[in-house]
């Protein structure tokens, strides 16, 4: 008896504990919403160069474990002074430290205030329409004592057709399903954390010839700021992309598009990679069947990129791609390899001047197949000064240093014209390689035979120059003067 008294009284001391730091989380809310609602205005309103935000509300109803006001979000464009109503509703704001709603919605953590909001016809009726006669979207905002926020919109399904909007042409619709953003941050918007979720999308466009859809499955999108407050960590990732054309015809699906990477906008950097574990093009209904489905298979992408004071460009860019599929042929993998230095961001192919001080690398050019590899690589490096504004960037002579190499196997050629020739064949003739590899060697002898940046002989097409300006001048493996040079490539 003396036991469960005690029991009984423990329970009530932290009933009335409770109670009191609710009554108190209350008041501390009553007292200093205005505040907190003016730093986070403030915040946002400091943080871009778009919109203004301004929120009010009306005198508070507080009661013993929660406080209900009304609301009003309005959005300001500092281009043309329009304004979008985000929100005009009720909200109710449940006192800390474990409100019951926050509870149930799986967070733990003790939280000063949880703000629950729900938009009704009032805010908008147009959107609740469209909405199908239901809220567009609900929500909820977590505050700990820390002043640490969380805040959770979900958005509800939406199928928008003529039917709903007029003015949206007979025959086209976006639909899509329901979806969440999360922003996580400290409430001067330091250490921002979003994530933003939907499972799928449709688009359908109609024209004369029928109906057009493109379908992704399993959008996600994450970004997060970095330690030094300047970098952006992001990680975006799609299930499936699926494109149909002319009523129902399947031609591009891509299937687990990956990529992640950091982004630091006031530097100007970015280091990016990416993957898509396959792609998918099937033309064969538009084309009667005369060009084979193509699909490539384990595409990895790599990019780096800074834009220095002086706004030229440093950077390196990767792409591999595993193997390439044409009908029932493996074309083999490919690879491509580049990078840059002192890049002006005004650089014209066509003006030698706007190179002056780059360097371009070409690292490696391949394709590897079953008979070989073809590959090319190179360095083009300009002058720090040039003495004319608009020398030839077709001239190799006006560049400081030019080397090449290239090695391109008539075998591995010959094999990749065969497969594309009989797309759908079980096994490539080897009678057909041999007859090809004779036509792309003749080809090749009559095309580079007086060409002297090449050499051909019977195995293939191959490469290799070393220009330093005013110390070396080399085309495979002969030493020329700069004068010689310019005659041969002049010709």
């Amino acid at each position: 008896m003396k036991k469960s008294t005690l029991a009984i009284g423990i329970i009530a001391v932290l009933g009335i504990g409770y109670v009191g730091t609710s009554w108190y989380t209350g008041n501390v809310i009553e007292n200093n919403f205005d505040n907190y609602i003016a730093e986070i205005t403030k915040n946002f309103n400091n943080s871009q160069e778009m919109f203004n935000v301004v929120i009010t509300h009306n005198q508070p109803e507080k009661g013993l474990f929660s406080t209900k006001m009304h609301m009003n979000v309005m959005l300001t464009s500092l281009d043309d002074g329009s304004s979008v109503k985000l929100y005009d509703d009720n909200i109710t704001i449940h006192h800390g430290p474990f409100p019951v709603a926050a509870l149930s919605k799986g967070t733990f953590l003790p939280q000063m205030a949880w703000v629950e909001f729900e938009p009704t016809e009032q805010t908008s009726p147009e959107v609740w329409k469209i909405a199908g006669n239901k809220p567009f979207y609900k929500g909820h905002l977590g505050i700990t004592y820390g002043e640490f926020l969380t805040l959770q919109l979900v958005s509800s399904a939406i199928n928008l057709s003529s039917d709903v909007i007029p003015a949206i042409p007979s025959g086209n619709s976006l639909a899509f399903s329901s979806g969440e953003i999360t922003v996580k941050g400290n409430s001067d918007l330091s250490d921002l954390q979003v994530n933003t979720k939907l499972d799928d999308l449709d688009v359908t466009i109609s024209d004369s010839n029928g109906k057009n859809n493109i379908k992704i499955d399993g959008w996600n999108l994450s970004l997060q700021q970095g330690e030094n407050h300047q970098d952006f960590l992001y990680e975006f990732k799609v299930d499936d992309v699926k494109l149909t054309a002319f009523n129902s015809i399947p031609l591009l699906k891509i299937h687990n598009i990956t990529q992640k990477g950091t982004l630091n906008f006031l530097e100007m950097q970015q280091d990016i990679t990416a993957s898509i574990d396959k792609i998918e093009v099937d033309p064969r209904p538009l084309t009667m069947g005369q060009i084979a489905n193509f699909s490539i298979s384990d595409l990895q992408f790599k990019q780096k990129t800074q834009i220095d004071d002086k706004e030229r460009v440093n950077g390196s860019l990767l792409l591999k791609v595993g193997s390439s599929t044409y009908g029932k042929q493996n074309l083999g993998d490919l690879t491509f390899d580049f990078s840059v230095k002192n890049l002006s961001k005004e650089f014209d192919r066509n003006r030698y001047s706007t190179a002056i001080g780059s360097e371009i690398t070409v690292n490696e050019i391949s394709l590897h197949n079953e008979a070989g590899v073809a590959k090319i690589s190179g360095l083009f490096k300009a002058a720090d000064e040039v003495d004319e504004e608009d020398l030839d960037i077709n001239n190799i002579l006006n560049w400081d240093t030019v080397k090449g190499q290239l090695e391109i196997p008539f075998s591995v050629i010959a094999l990749v014209k065969t497969q594309i020739e009989s797309p759908n064949d079980e096994k490539i003739s080897q009678n057909k390689v041999d007859m090809n590899r004779m036509q792309v060697a003749t080809m090749a002898k009559m095309a580079f035979a007086d060409n002297p940046m090449f050499k051909v002989d019977d195995n293939g097409i191959s490469s290799n120059i070393s220009i330093i300006k005013d110390q070396e001048y080399k085309l495979n493996g002969k030493t020329f003067t700069k004068e010689e040079l310019e005659a041969l490539t002049s010709q």
